[in-house]
C-alpha cells in the first residue's frame, strides 16, 4: 500500500492532502506534515545553513541533523552544496581568465 502524502504550506496556511488510496489522515499525520513543511521553510529561509535553522527553530544542531535524515533531505542538501561550490569555482575561474586577458 502506498504511503499517503500530506503537504502543508506555512506561508498560505493551506493543507493539501493526497488521500488517493490512503485512509483518513490522523492528527499525527497532519502534525508530521506540518513539522516537515515548517522545517523546509526554515531551511530555505536560512539558505541551508543548519546552525541558522537550529537557531530559527529553537532546537539543537544535532536535532536539525536528525530531522534532515528523518525527512530524507541529507542527500538533497549535500547535492545543493556541491552545486554551489561548482558554480562558485566556475565564477572564480572566469574572473581569473578575464584578469589574465586584460593584463595581457
Amino acid at each position: 500500500m502506498r504511503q499517503p502524502v500530506y503537504t502543508l504550506s506555512p506561508m498560505k496556511s493551506r493543507i493539501s492532502l493526497d488521500i488517493e488510496e490512503s485512509p483518513r489522515p490522523t492528527v499525527m499525520d497532519l502534525l508530521g506534515a506540518f513539522e516537515r513543511e515548517l522545517f523546509l521553510y526554515s531551511l530555505m529561509r536560512c539558505g541551508g545553513n543548519q546552525r541558522a535553522v537550529a537557531r530559527d527553530l529553537g532546537i539543537t544542531p544535532n536535532t536539525v541533523f536528525r530531522k534532515l535524515r528523518r525527512f530524507g533531505l541529507l542527500r538533497q542538501l549535500a547535492d545543493a552544496r556541491q552545486e554551489r561550490r561548482r558554480r562558485r569555482e566556475a565564477t572564480r575561474q572566469e574572473c581569473a581568465n578575464e584578469t589574465m586577458e586584460t593584463a595581457a
